[in-house]
């Protein structure tokens, strides 16, 4: 009878100690990694914020050349 038991709780052992493994080195480096992403999204931002500026003159300077150009004459 206790020999009964006694595999009962190493099968539970088992099952428990398996979902502790796929906690272990599944949940937590996904946790790692989203927390990753998240702080490279808040530089991305910055970033983008940076390259507006640039834009912004190249769309200024592409409208100065099309405005030299529209004076120049047609052959």
């Amino acid at each position: 009878m206790n020999s009964k038991y006694l595999f009962v709780f190493l099968i539970l052992n088992v099952i428990f100690i398996d979902l502790c493994q796929g906690f272990l080195f599944n949940v937590i480096p996904h946790a790692i990694n989203a927390t990753a992403s998240l702080i490279k999204k808040g530089t991305r931002r910055r970033e983008l914020g940076s390259q507006y500026d640039y834009l912004q003159d190249f769309r200024k300077r592409e409208l100065d050349l099309d405005d030299l150009l529209s004076k120049f004459p047609d052959y």
